[in-house]
This record gives C-alpha cells, sequence and structure tokens, in this order.
C-alpha cells in the first residue's frame, strides 16, 4: 500500500497534530520548536505499509477503512532541504522505539513519497543507554529532551 503523508503543515506548526497522544505531544512541544528552523514542512500520523491489512479486506467495502485501522504510522516526518526525517515520539523510550523505527524505514522505502535521503530519529525524555548504543549502532539519532526543570 502507498505511504500517505497526508497534509503538510508549515514549519511553526505547534497544533495538536492528529492522533498524536498526550504524552508525545508534551515532547513534541518542548522539541520541535528546536528543530523547526531546519524544517520544510512537517506532515503527522504519516501511514506507512498496510499491504497484509489492505489484502485481508480486498474486495469488500470496508477496505478503505481496514487500511486506515491497520497501517503503520509515523508520528512525525520531516521534510529538510537536503533529506527526510522519521520522528518517533516516545516517553522513556525503549528498544522497541527503536524496532518501530526500522520498520518504518523498511516501509518507507517501499514507496517514498520525498525523494531525498531518508534519517530516523528519536526523541524521548530520558537516557537509557542500551536504547542510546542501540540508536547508534543502526544511525538512528537519539535525541533526549528531558522534562522542564531537569537539566
Amino acid at each position: 500500500m502507498p505511504t500517505e503523508l497526508g497534509p503538510r503543515f508549515r514549519p511553526s506548526f505547534l497544533g495538536v497534530p492528529t492522533h498524536m497522544s498526550t504524552e508525545d505531544y508534551t515532547l513534541w512541544l518542548r522539541w520541535a520548536p528546536r528543530f523547526a528552523p531546519l524544517v520544510l514542512g512537517w506532515y503527522f500520523d504519516v501511514r506507512l505499509g498496510g499491504d497484509r491489512a489492505l489484502a485481508t479486506a480486498a474486495g469488500t467495502d470496508q477496505a478503505a477503512m481496514w487500511y486506515s485501522l491497520n497501517a503503520k504510522r509515523a508520528d512525525v516526518v520531516a521534510e529538510l532541504a537536503d533529506s527526510v526525517r522519521i520522528i518517533e515520539l516516545r516517553t522513556r523510550a525503549q528498544p522497541n522505539a527503536i524496532g518501530r523505527l526500522q520498520t518504518y524505514r523498511l516501509l518507507w522505502f517501499d514507496d517514498p513519497k520525498i525523494s531525498k535521503p531518508l534519517e530516523l530519529e528519536l526523541v524521548t525524555d530520558s537516557t537509557d543507554p542500551d536504547v542510546a548504543r542501540m540508536a547508534a549502532l543502526v544511525d538512528i539519532i537519539y535525541t533526549v529532551v528531558p522534562p522542564p526543570g531537569i537539566v
């Protein structure tokens, strides 16, 4: 199934993105203003993959709905001048966030909507040395944005 970027938002956008959890939104508000000067546009809740989900419902009236409910969804895709970055926002990120980003990479390459090199970034609020090490090993940018009041 094709990648569905959805609407493009201005770099200054700080509204509540579609389907973003309260915890993710809290991280977003602390992280996005720092990164926004590099961004040409944001995409939220980006659908990736879903071939298997769509095949299950193929030929039915609910195929589109089935895909909508079962496709993988990236929190944020940022278009930069020279690259595209898929961003996973995760409070207290654990190793499964790395696997999620690697899956997004695989699915993006099946149907890239923006022809620029792909980068992946995990944005979290606390450091886990094992997750940080694994991120570095698989070329994922690991960004820690501590909660307010913590340096």
